[in-house]
Protein backbone atom coordinates (compact mmCIF):
# COMPACT_ATOMS: atom_id res chain seq x y z
CA UNK A 1 0.00 0.00 0.00
CA UNK A 2 1.48 3.51 -1.14
CA UNK A 3 -0.33 6.57 -0.29
CA UNK A 4 0.73 8.21 -3.80
CA UNK A 5 -0.53 4.81 -5.35
CA UNK A 6 -3.95 4.04 -3.58
CA UNK A 7 -5.36 7.45 -2.77
CA UNK A 8 -9.05 6.81 -3.00
CA UNK A 9 -8.14 4.38 -0.26
CA UNK A 10 -6.57 6.80 2.13
CA UNK A 11 -9.43 9.21 1.69
CA UNK A 12 -10.73 9.41 5.11
CA UNK A 13 -7.55 8.00 6.99
CA UNK A 14 -8.28 4.63 8.97
CA UNK A 15 -7.31 2.38 6.45
CA UNK A 16 -3.94 3.97 6.17
CA UNK A 17 -3.57 4.01 9.71
CA UNK A 18 -5.33 0.48 10.38
CA UNK A 19 -2.02 -0.78 8.31
CA UNK A 20 0.48 0.80 10.48
CA UNK A 21 2.24 -1.29 13.14
CA UNK A 22 1.18 -0.11 16.71
CA UNK A 23 2.72 -0.21 20.29
CA UNK A 24 1.03 -2.29 22.24
CA UNK A 25 1.74 -2.30 26.20
CA UNK A 26 2.13 0.98 27.28
CA UNK A 27 4.95 3.59 26.92
CA UNK A 28 8.29 2.12 26.31
CA UNK A 29 10.66 2.27 28.93
CA UNK A 30 14.25 3.21 28.68
CA UNK A 31 16.60 0.19 29.45
CA UNK A 32 14.30 -2.34 29.37
CA UNK A 33 14.08 -4.69 26.51
CA UNK A 34 11.12 -4.59 24.14
CA UNK A 35 10.47 -8.54 23.62
CA UNK A 36 6.99 -9.60 22.72
CA UNK A 37 5.70 -5.94 21.88
CA UNK A 38 4.39 -4.75 19.01
CA UNK A 39 7.05 -1.84 17.11
CA UNK A 40 5.26 1.25 15.55
CA UNK A 41 3.80 4.49 16.96
CA UNK A 42 2.55 4.87 20.19
CA UNK A 43 0.59 8.24 20.90
CA UNK A 44 0.21 9.82 23.91
CA UNK A 45 -2.06 13.22 24.98
CA UNK A 46 -0.96 15.46 27.61
CA UNK A 47 -2.23 18.76 28.49
CA UNK A 48 -0.40 21.82 27.06
CA UNK A 49 0.12 24.07 30.19
CA UNK A 50 1.47 26.72 27.97
CA UNK A 51 -2.14 27.14 25.85
CA UNK A 52 -3.95 27.05 28.77
CA UNK A 53 -2.04 29.77 30.66
CA UNK A 54 -1.81 31.58 27.22
CA UNK A 55 -5.98 30.96 27.03
CA UNK A 56 -5.84 32.18 30.71
CA UNK A 57 -4.25 35.42 30.29
CA UNK A 58 -5.31 36.29 26.94
CA UNK A 59 -9.40 36.18 28.70
CA UNK A 60 -7.94 38.26 32.14
CA UNK A 61 -6.12 40.86 29.13
CA UNK A 62 -9.44 41.21 27.46
CA UNK A 63 -11.78 41.78 30.38
CA UNK A 64 -9.89 44.39 32.34
CA UNK A 65 -9.30 46.17 29.23
CA UNK A 66 -13.49 45.64 28.18
CA UNK A 67 -13.54 46.94 32.21
CA UNK A 68 -10.97 49.91 31.69
CA UNK A 69 -13.18 51.13 28.73
CA UNK A 70 -16.23 50.57 30.19
CA UNK A 71 -15.27 52.70 33.26
CA UNK A 72 -13.66 55.33 30.45
CA UNK A 73 -16.82 56.06 28.92
CA UNK A 74 -19.49 55.63 31.93
CA UNK A 75 -17.32 57.14 34.32
CA UNK A 76 -18.41 54.30 37.29
CA UNK A 77 -15.74 52.14 38.71
CA UNK A 78 -18.27 49.98 40.28
CA UNK A 79 -20.20 49.02 36.91
CA UNK A 80 -16.90 48.51 34.99
CA UNK A 81 -16.11 46.15 37.43
CA UNK A 82 -19.25 44.12 37.37
CA UNK A 83 -18.75 43.96 33.50
CA UNK A 84 -15.52 42.97 33.66
CA UNK A 85 -16.02 40.32 35.76
CA UNK A 86 -19.50 39.14 33.69
CA UNK A 87 -16.83 39.20 30.30
CA UNK A 88 -14.31 37.07 32.21
CA UNK A 89 -17.11 34.62 33.20
CA UNK A 90 -18.61 34.68 29.82
CA UNK A 91 -15.64 33.74 28.09
CA UNK A 92 -14.37 31.04 30.73
CA UNK A 93 -17.60 29.38 30.24
CA UNK A 94 -17.59 29.59 26.28
CA UNK A 95 -13.90 27.51 26.77
CA UNK A 96 -15.73 25.19 29.27
CA UNK A 97 -18.71 24.12 27.31
CA UNK A 98 -15.88 23.94 23.99
CA UNK A 99 -14.04 21.46 26.02
CA UNK A 100 -16.93 19.55 27.06
CA UNK A 101 -18.45 19.63 23.29
CA UNK A 102 -15.03 18.50 22.00
CA UNK A 103 -14.59 15.24 24.47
Amino acid sequence: MHRFHESSRCRDGTYCLARIPKRKGGKPKEGEPDNGIAWGLYFEETMSYARVAGLSLFSLVLSVSAGALWWHWQDDVKSAVTFASYVLVFELSLVTLLQAALK
